[in-house]
């Protein structure tokens, strides 16, 4: 009896993390090199946009992010590594980013480089907006495509009342570069997507 109840209780906690989802509302606009910022728990001031997707990328479910009205600057300057702690965003799992209600901040990326890179194990990536992604220029290589987003078979990616403004890239989509997976069963959604005055080589 008591074994079958062991069981039985292992089965559940098994079917709870499966379905495990975490969200994490970024409360700072910034971009500070240092985990303080990178924590994204309960307290005040400790969850930048950089912190949340490090976050998401660790913790092993699906995982939303939600962003307040404002304008979340990317300032760390480097490039060459897939892991978020400087340059890009790396999204390297699934993951949504979706805008608060009522609101529609700005991701704005600042030093060369783009703004997001799906990359990593990422079977979906969706962004939810109103929602406004600019700035972004890869510039460590003359055939770098994606400007503001890059994904190169890495699924699905979904895209709802955002707008791509004002990237450029040396390589192949100003805007956004999108590869079907190897599978060729992924695709790219857009709905209500502006994409403008964004350039490539």
């Amino acid at each position: 009896m008591m074994k079958s109840t062991l069981t039985t209780l292992l089965l559940v906690a098994s079917a709870a993390t499966a379905t495990a989802q975490m969200t994490y509302t970024v409360d700072r606009t910034d971009d500070p090199n240092s985990p303080s910022a990178w924590s994204c728990t309960i307290s005040p001031d400790d969850c930048s946009l950089r912190g949340a997707v490090l976050t998401a990328n660790g913790d092993g479910v699906d995982s939303t992010i939600v962003l307040p009205h404002g304008t979340y600057v990317l300032t760390i300057d480097g490039v060459d590594q897939d892991f978020s702690f400087n340059g890009d965003l790396d999204v390297r799992d699934d993951l949504v980013i979706e805008a608060a209600a009522g609101a529609h901040p700005v991701i704005q990326q600042t030093v060369p480089d783009r703004v997001f890179d799906i990359t990593g194990s990422t079977s979906s990536f969706t962004m939810t907006g109103p929602l406004t992604v600019t700035g972004g220029a890869p510039a460590d290589d003359p055939f770098d495509s994606g400007g503001c987003i890059a994904s190169i078979t890495r699924g699905d990616v979904t895209l709802t009342d955002v707008r791509i403004v004002g990237c450029e890239a040396p390589g192949q989509g100003g805007g956004i570069l999108y590869s079907a997976s190897q599978s060729g069963s992924s695709t790219l959604d857009l709905t209500r997507v502006e994409i403008r005055n964004c350039t490539s080589g």
